[in-house]
């Protein structure tokens, strides 16, 4: 979604579709999107200004829309950790759906207008030298538990392969081995990316 305003320092807002089979499930979760009178709304029916002020409208509706949805999937991922209620998690767990179609609604409104306007924003973190410390002792506190848990399974004893392969399980030095390359390069490499280093 862009038009010919001048871009400043940032990332340009764009959305898209993977299409295929994965559009396909999409639009079987949520039928009244394409239900909707697409390609009836004819911009030259209405003012110039009046339809640039729409498409900047609803292309920053579809921006917020956007930011709502990372909220959502952030209370969902708290609502997990603290084991809150199944039914509740699972109620929940349809609000970034539903986010993700209230922007596709914005944005196809924007383009019905002639297309969106250019939205910069800065995605990175803006933390403070003092918010990167906090974070780099949660992140020590919290891999010091995954630590315990890896410290009890090398403690467990050997299995035969043939029972941990019927029983979907890995032996425990594969498993640890996997788990602790996964902890370097899914959370201690993206945390240093971001100025956050553990010392650990």
């Amino acid at each position: 979604m862009n038009d010919a305003t001048p871009r400043t320092v940032g990332e340009l807002f764009e959305l898209e579709m993977l299409g295929g089979s994965w559009e396909k499930r999409y639009r079987k979760l949520r039928p009244e999107v394409e239900a909707m009178p697409w390609g009836t709304l004819d911009p030259k029916d209405h003012p110039e200004a009046l339809v640039l002020a729409a498409r900047r409208s609803w292309t920053g509706a579809a921006f917020q829309e956007h930011r709502t949805g990372a909220a959502c999937a952030e209370t969902l991922r708290c609502l997990i950790e603290c084991r809150a209620p199944l039914d509740l998690i699972a109620v929940a767990s349809r609000f970034p759906l539903d986010e993700m179609v209230h922007v596709e609604l914005c944005a196809r409104l924007a383009m019905e207008l002639g297309g969106g306007t250019e939205i910069v924003h800065d995605p990175d973190d803006k933390l403070s030298d003092a918010d990167r410390a906090h974070l780099a002792g949660t992140a020590v506190q919290a891999i010091a538990g995954i630590h315990t848990l890896w410290a009890d399974i090398e403690r467990r004893p050997k299995a035969k392969d043939s029972s941990v392969h019927a029983l979907g399980w890995m032996q425990s030095e594969a498993y640890l081995a996997l788990a602790r390359h996964s902890m370097g390069t899914k959370v201690l490499a993206p945390l240093r990316e971001r100025g956050i280093v553990p010392a650990i």
